[in-house]
């Protein structure tokens, strides 16, 4: 199974239905003939089956053609994230060894700057410009028969480097197949022609695979850049029935819309959001604002799509259950997981081990770095390196990552347990915690938190929230108020530059 064979089916099925919405978009019949096209014009420019080809896009239905030409060519592509720096860039293309690269206009001057002295052929998405092949300018219907696509490999993808340096994972087409079939069998699905709107970057993994998803149910795509007031428009509009965003979106356009309420004629169903807890004020909130259902889903560049919080908990969450809100949900259909000590051992209900993953969503290793494959892929499971607890339903709650452990007193402390309670805390709209250094203990807890907008943060309601529900030791010491926290380009909080910043000594006056 292969990126480009949901398109192949629509196109043969139903042609007229549209793969991408807005002034740009195309049809399914259309996009079948253009991607073939393209990728008769990607062999023409020297490049073959096993080739890569890097790929930074702002959201436009072109990104999702090239990657579809890409996969109809038997090219494994690198998407690269439009947020990076040219410096980033030059280190994917170089370390990937791509052949070509794929861009919008957005992005051409720091992908020029990338490739400068590389002799590499250069095509634009969506314009003209000197040194490049103008992608408009294309075939759009293929003059010659394309050769089998056998390659296995789909994508090259860099990790988000938040501890280290970036690993190029690679990504079978096989394993987007399991993601798709875990969304639909939850109730995560689209009837053909109804619309997905995604203000997320397509280029990042989430993005790809909810524009696989849409095409395997014949769905079309909005593709946007989030703006909070355009994405409150586009969930109310008639034909939209999913959307995804992480939870700072949702707090950003619910400020934007205070008093919404969902559209009559609005055909939105489900949210689908990751990458932090919600509490249950946002949860109902959204439900009244959107009138849609919420999903929440764990997973990583290596293992996607591990986990669901479905609907139905977050009903139990706000019917009394609200620790339910804290967990990413239990472990998704044909997908297992496994907390593990030190010694690869299980751990018992409520001990903490590392989340490690098996089943065939699972990727293929690392490109040229059989030292990290071994140490990730051990026994058939991959070790995440995330830390995590399960309850006796099952629930998995995540508990920071292996590196941010906070060791303070000579006692392990999971700064996740931590953040998830200051999170609800009036006034904070986010919060990071980490461990400095301490003479006394070794490490000392300290709370980075950011205001909502208009809000300040009360530092004692902090300590006092986190002394009614937490050991003494794990209580910070110290609540510092920033006026942002450091992310990198998918949005993840830098840990390590905030505890550096927070370890600096303090000048003299």
């Amino acid at each position: 199974m292969r990126l480009h064979d949901p398109l192949e089916y629509w196109a043969r099925r139903r042609p007229e239905l549209r793969v991408a919405t807005g002034p740009n978009g195309v049809s399914y019949g259309e996009a079948s003939a253009v991607t073939s096209a393209w990728a008769a014009r990607l062999g023409e420019l020297g490049l073959r089956p096993g080739d890569r080809v890097a790929l930074a896009s702002a959201n436009q239905p072109n990104a999702v053609l090239a990657l579809l030409a890409a996969s109809k060519a038997g090219l494994v592509t690198v998407p690269m994230n439009p947020r990076l720096r040219a410096e980033d860039y030059a280190g994917f293309v170089r370390d990937s060894g791509a052949r070509a690269v794929l861009g919008s206009t957005s992005r051409a001057d720091d992908l020029d700057e990338a490739v400068a002295g590389l002799d590499l052929p250069r095509v634009l998405l969506d314009g003209a410009r000197t040194g490049w092949e103008d992608a408009s300018t294309w075939p759009r219907e293929a003059t010659v028969a394309l050769p089998a696509a056998t390659e296995p490999i789909a994508l090259q993808s860099y990790t988000s480097g938040t501890t280290g340096r970036p690993k190029a994972a690679l990504l079978t087409h096989d394993g987007f197949v399991p993601v798709s079939v875990r969304w639909s069998q939850a109730g995560m699905r689209f009837e053909p022609g109804e619309v997905f709107y995604l203000p997320l970057p397509i280029m990042l993994m989430a993005g790809i695979m909810m524009v696989q998803h849409a095409l395997w149910c014949g769905a079309a795509v909005e593709l946007d850049e989030f703006d909070p007031q355009r994405a409150v428009a586009a969930l109310r509009k008639p034909g939209v029935a999913g959307a995804t965003f992480v939870p700072t979106m949702i707090h950003m356009m619910l400020d934007a819309d205070p008093a919404g309420v969902p559209a009559p004629d609005a055909t939105l169903r489900w949210i689908l959001y990751g990458g932090t807890p919600v509490s249950p004020a946002l949860v109902a909130r959204t439900r009244d604002a959107f009138g849609a259902r919420l999903f929440q889903s764990y997973g990583c560049t290596e293992s996607s799509a591990m986990t669901l919080l479905t609907p139905e908990d977050h009903d139990r969450a706000l019917d009394g259950a609200e620790h339910l809100l804290g967990s990413v949900g239990r472990a998704a259909l044909d997908c297992e997981i496994a907390l593990l000590d030190a010694d690869d051992r299980p751990v018992g209900v409520g001990e903490v081990g590392e989340i490690c993953s098996r089943g065939p969503h699972v990727f293929s290793g690392y490109a040229a770095d059989p030292t990290r494959t071994a140490a990730a892929l051990r026994d058939g499971w991959y070790r995440t390196g995330d830390l995590g607890t399960f309850d006796a339903d099952g629930f998995l709650y995540l508990r920071g990552r292996k590196d941010h452990m906070i060791k303070t007193g000579g006692i392990n402390v999971h700064p996740e347990e931590i953040e998830q309670v200051i999170a609800a805390v009036p006034g904070v709209a986010q919060v990071a915690v980490v461990g400095v250094p301490d003479e006394r203990w070794g490490r000392r807890i300290v709370a980075a938190v950011v205001a909502s907008p208009g809000a300040t943060v009360d530092a004692q309601l902090v300590v006092d929230r986190c002394r009614a529900v937490l050991a003494a030791y794990k209580v910070p010491r110290e609540v510092v108020q920033l006026d942002a926290l450091p992310l990198n380009a998918t949005g993840k909080v830098l840990k390590h530059v905030v505890r550096e910043q927070l370890s600096a000594p303090v000048p003299a006056p």
